[in-house]
């Protein structure tokens, strides 16, 4: 999910809380306390929130892989995205709606092979092996957020490669 995307449904789920919150405030005696009882209840028992500082980006999101490690998988694949797209938001320099066609490109081109022979951070490392030397593909991540930190990975130029050596891949393997 884009940065942009994100940000607007945050902004979504804030108007609707504003929603509910002028809702409470309509309702009268018992049936607003019951109402304010069972939200409290919802969000106690079924969200958690957590604040983690840290000092950059990729910290944040080593934290963030960490944590979904006990949740939902969290695919390298998608850290890498996020982490292109908000290098692009960053440094301005690169339009993130080209990013994220591109990238939706590298997705299809995954979606289209005939059979799943390779997962997405697969090619992916294969990708950046091919142009940097060889990594694991449980370390991919590190070494695109350290390439980027670094200003050794430029943020277009990478997921073009990805893309175009998707198409490589998913239908010469």
């Amino acid at each position: 999910m884009s940065v942009l995307k994100f940000r607007k449904i945050l902004k979504m789920r804030l108007n609707s809380l504003k929603k509910i919150c002028d809702y409470l405030g309509e309702s009268n005696g018992e049936k607003r306390d019951d109402l304010i009882i069972n939200l409290a209840e919802t969000l106690t028992n079924s969200f958690y929130v957590f604040l983690v500082r840290v000092d950059d980006l990729w910290m944040a999101y080593r934290i963030f892989e960490t944590l979904n490690e006990r949740g939902l998988d969290l695919t390298q694949a998608e850290l890498i995205k996020n982490i292109l797209i908000e290098h692009a938001v960053e440094t301005a320099g690169v339009g993130v709606d080209e990013v994220e066609s591109t990238w939706r490109s590298f997705v299809d081109n995954y979606e289209s092979q005939p059979t799943k022979k390779l997962d997405m951070p697969h090619i992916i490392q294969f990708s950046y092996t091919f142009r940097n030397g060889l990594v694991k593909k449980e370390n991919i991540f590190d070494e695109v957020s350290k390439g980027l930190r670094a200003g050794k990975i430029d943020v277009l130029g990478f997921v073009c490669a990805v893309e175009r050596d998707s198409r490589n891949f998913c239908w010469g393997i």
